[in-house]
C-alpha cells in the first residue's frame, strides 16, 4: 500500500514546501518555476493512475 503511495507524498511535500518557501522569499520567480514542475509531476502520476483504474 505504501510504495504506491510514497511519490504521491513526496510531491505533495514538495509542493507545500515550494509554497512555504514562495511566501518567505522575494525570489517569486525560480519558486513559481518549481512548483509548476512539481504540479506537472503531481498530476502526471494520478493520471497515470486514474487511466490504471479505469481498465
Amino acid at each position: 500500500m505504501f510504495k504506491n503511495s510514497k511519490p504521491y507524498l513526496l510531491a505533495t511535500i514538495l509542493i507545500v514546501m515550494g509554497l512555504a518557501n514562495l511566501f518567505r522569499s522575494l525570489d517569486a520567480v525560480h519558486h513559481t518555476i518549481n512548483l509548476l514542475g512539481l504540479t506537472v509531476l503531481l498530476y502526471s502520476l494520478l493520471f497515470k493512475k486514474w487511466v490504471q483504474f479505469q481498465k
